[in-house]
């Protein structure tokens, strides 16, 4: 929606000031959405660890210990695709926001709807995150964590100003 809403605005030459700022926005959309497309498949190898790791031994000390280890540090893994993801959502829902206050006004509906997506997307995101993380006792998993809240203030700010810029932007009769 980010990218269909900054390319439609390229093609009124009254939003010619916004052009720049849509053609980056349209770009950086398509990019973010391959990386997105490429994040699924990584979150799913990255939760494969997990599962080798909960099958590994338990019958000693020392097995469980290094299944404890081996767990902390997949499931950190784990939550790296997601925070990847969340990081995409929120530049996304930040692209959003750009286009509804420069972009097409009659795409406002579309960048809004864009942002909420794109936040919701991150929250989910970050939910995984949360869980991941915070099962983990690896050393990072508690900066995870803190960039996964920064991120997700991120996100619902850029939600915040796009539906701001669709409610203030839209012609009213």
């Amino acid at each position: 929606m980010v990218e269909m809403g900054a390319a439609l605005t390229l093609r009124h030459e009254r939003y010619r000031a916004a052009w720049a700022d849509m053609e980056r926005a349209r770009d950086r959309a398509s990019e973010l959405r391959g990386t997105l497309v490429r994040l699924v498949d990584e979150d799913a190898r990255a939760y494969a660890g997990v599962i080798v790791a909960l099958r590994l031994p338990q019958g000693d000390d020392a097995e469980r210990s290094a299944r404890r280890t081996a767990l902390d540090d997949a499931l950190l893994e784990a939550a790296r695709p997601p925070l990847r993801m969340l990081a995409a959502a929120a530049e996304i829902a930040e692209l959003a926001a750009g286009v509804a206050e420069r972009g097409n006004v009659n795409l406002l509906g579309d960048a809004a709807t864009a942002a909420l997506v794109a936040e919701s997307a991150g929250r989910a995101a970050a939910i995984l995150v949360e869980i991941d993380a915070g099962q983990s006792r690896a050393d990072g998993a508690g900066e995870v964590q803190a960039e996964a809240r920064t991120l997700g203030v991120r996100a619902g700010e850029a939600r915040t100003r796009a539906l701001a810029a669709a409610d203030g932007r839209r012609p009213r009769r």
